[in-house]
């Protein structure tokens, strides 16, 4: 009995490690190629949502493209396009670099600091059913989602 708890100790170990590198690009190729539109912001505390996720400038929306460290993004977050990079910390574990963004004023600046402000938080990503959830992870463990999107249109 305790042969077969060692070998299934260790069977999982391997699967543990294997998943964790498999679940990166995983994530990576399910993700690139869509605008994804934002159904979720956190913390929006009664601010005006763009009617349909549209803008003046266009929908919000962000999308994910392979760069050479990790995933190139890029977006419209209300008033102003935003790109920079994503790298992968370990398994689902983010970390959003080299943010830039425009300095556009318009009608929906107020939806646009709290969506770029959750955006900023975001160090867990999740894929599930079609969903993606951006989390914030903090350190004792417990997770909150500050944006989900919806898959749009194929880019």
């Amino acid at each position: 009995m305790k042969i077969i708890s060692k070998l299934f100790v260790a069977m999982s170990l391997v699967l543990l490690c294997a998943c964790s590198t498999i679940g990166e690009y995983m994530m990576a190729d399910e993700i690139t190629g869509f605008q994804w539109r934002p159904m979720y912001v956190a913390n929006l505390d009664g601010v005006s949502e763009p009617p349909n996720n549209e803008t003046d400038f266009g929908p919000v929306y962000i999308s994910f493209s392979k760069g050479e460290d990790g995933l190139d993004v890029r977006g419209m977050s209300g008033c102003n396009i935003f790109n920079g990079g994503l790298a992968f910390k370990g398994l689902n574990d983010v970390e959003f670099t080299k943010m830039l963004s425009t300095r556009r004023m318009g009608k929906y600046a107020a939806y646009e600091d709290k969506f770029l402000s959750a955006l900023n938080s975001t160090n867990y990503m999740v894929l599930e059913n079609g969903i993606l959830y951006f989390c914030k992870k903090s350190d004792d463990g417990s997770s909150m989602v500050v944006l989900k999107f919806c898959r749009g249109k194929k880019i």
